[in-house]
């Protein structure tokens, strides 16, 4: 093997790729992705304001969510927001990777 090369990640693909060329200064922000396209792929968890406001300080919530023991999910706000990724183990939801916020989460 003379070379490797990724063609995919998840679900994106290079065939969906953009060229270097074709970003402008005056262009780049029409090929962005909403944050939740990173993860797609994951099950996802609707939480309340207070459940999304207890993991950004790294605590752990309850969930009545019947996904196995180690599961990674998308937490979302309740209009679509997302918080981060969160891990499922024993009817507990824990903080693993989560998203930084400079708007407070009643928006």
């Amino acid at each position: 093997m003379t070379t490797l090369r990724r063609t995919a990640s998840g679900q994106f693909h290079t065939a969906d790729a953009i060229s270097l060329d074709a970003l402008t200064a005056d262009t780049w922000r029409d090929y962005l992705l909403p944050p939740q396209a990173a993860v797609a792929g994951l099950p996802s968890l609707s939480l309340t304001d207070e459940e999304a406001a207890h993991l950004r300080q790294g605590r752990a919530i309850s969930t009545s969510s019947a996904l196995p023991d180690g599961t990674p999910a998308a937490s979302l706000t309740i209009n679509g927001r997302l918080l981060g990724v969160v891990e499922v183990r024993g009817g507990q939801c824990y903080p693993r990777k989560m998203a930084p916020t400079d708007k407070p989460l009643t928006q």
